[in-house]
């Protein structure tokens, strides 16, 4: 006997409906994955290192200088002014035990007189550096507080960082020594300290960047209380 027409037609929509259903499970239980957006909005590993703020000015200062590492020495072919020069040779990105050039710094190698040794604290700087991966931090916020402005905690550690490479005990250009506190404070007192930095062209550090409006506000500070040895 011959199935009426509308169970057949039940039957293909139970079937298809079934279908629908197994196809929407299957779908609800095959994992989804989607790229995650990578974050390279910083370019430091070790938050508390900027290149362009902490480790240039080192390398600048300390070994860029005349008849050693500069782009007219190039001592021993080296170059040690801008990120690109500096990590091309003796710089193991990640590993600062394998580095030549911080091995020599550890070893108080280099810098060589008459430019002074780093400080210990500095020579961490560039190891962190390192073993973070050398990464090229650029546009980094600078550390400074205008309310902040002895000898000790601001002038001593600018100077340091930017200015003994070139003006130290032994080589005092333009007369300036900057490696002492008599040194410094008779640069400027004299004037020779804030007219070399202040300058709107050619400014002090040669070949760096120019000293931030916070640091030169530290300088003028101190000079303005007398240059005292605080």
């Amino acid at each position: 006997m011959r199935k009426p027409f509308y169970r057949r037609g039940t039957f293909q929509i139970v079937f298809a409906f079934a279908a629908i259903i197994a196809s929407i499970i299957s779908c609800e239980h095959e994992p989804i994955f989607r790229a995650l957006p990578s974050d390279d909005s910083t370019n430091e590993v070790d938050t508390g290192i900027c290149f362009e703020r902490d480790i240039l000015p080192i390398f600048q200062n300390s070994c860029a200088t005349t008849n050693c590492h500069n782009s007219i020495t190039q001592k021993d072919e080296y170059v040690l002014d801008n990120y690109d020069n500096i990590t091309k040779k003796g710089i193991v990105k990640g590993s600062a035990a394998s580095s030549k050039i911080y091995e020599v710094i550890r070893k108080n190698e280099m810098p060589q007189n008459p430019v002074p040794k780093l400080t210990d604290a500095q020579k961490n700087l560039i190891k962190r550096w390192i073993d973070g991966g050398a990464k090229n931090g650029t546009n980094c916020p600078i550390k400074c507080d205008t309310a902040t402005f002895t000898y000790t905690d601001a002038v001593k550690k600018i100077t340091a960082n930017y200015c003994t490479g070139c003006h130290n005990s032994l080589d005092s250009q333009a007369g300036i020594n900057l490696s002492t506190y008599w040194g410094t404070r008779n640069a400027a007192l004299n004037g020779k300290l804030w007219n070399s930095l202040n300058r709107t062209t050619a400014w002090m550090p040669q070949g760096g960047n120019r000293l931030s409006d916070c640091e030169l506000t530290q300088i003028k500070k101190w000079t303005n209380a007398g240059a005292p040895n605080n």
